[in-house]
């Protein structure tokens, strides 16, 4: 079994009887799992598991408060969305060089000072958070991987512009809007 916590059905959690892998790759797991529900009943439910040691997100903000975001095709949801740089670990480097690593490959910037804010658990897998403050624009060409179109800078009137037209519909972007929107406020208190 992977090293996910089963759950108990009686605390009012799903708790997973048998793990039945139904597909890997080198990036992710699908699971078809037997659980118990905190009914008592029992079923299957499908769990997606990230392979990478980590992840890495990347809320980059010019001096301006603009933050950077990326017009990325998602395979997965087979559309065109506005979202944070983000990306899988590498078992050789650490997260912030990483993170590093990911935002240059990805847009060309580079950050002048990088700050954790925390740790997230997403699909299994430790999700470090950080806050960088861009230091020169210089846009590049993304990875032959990446379907990654343009990357601009934006305020969070902007920001919040998108979201309402629907081009950013990414959770973890969402969230990232949310972090600065809460800085805004909390400066002006």
């Amino acid at each position: 079994m992977s090293k996910t916590y089963r759950g108990d059905h009686r605390l009012g959690e799903i708790e997973i009887l048998e793990e039945i892998k139904v597909f890997e790759n080198r990036f992710a797991t699908l699971y078809n799992d037997k659980v118990v529900f905190p009914s008592g009943a029992t079923g299957e439910y499908l769990r997606f598991w990230w392979n990478a040691p980590y992840g890495v997100l990347i809320i980059a903000t010019t001096a301006q408060h603009q933050l950077l975001l990326l017009r990325n095709f998602r395979h997965e949801d087979r559309n065109w969305q506005w979202e944070i740089p983000k990306g899988f670990g590498e078992p050789e480097l650490t997260p912030e060089a990483c993170a590093a690593k990911e935002l240059h490959e990805e847009t060309g910037f580079a950050a002048s000072s990088w700050h954790k804010l925390h740790t997230l658990d997403t699909h299994g897998t430790p999700t470090h958070v950080f806050r960088a403050t861009l230091a020169a624009e210089q846009l590049a060409s993304p990875e032959t991987s990446e379907a990654i179109a343009q990357a601009k800078l934006c305020s969070v009137d902007e920001c919040r512009q998108l979201i309402a037209a629907g081009q950013v519909h990414d959770p973890i972007t969402l969230y990232a809007i949310t972090l600065l929107e809460l800085e805004q406020v909390q400066q002006q208190a």
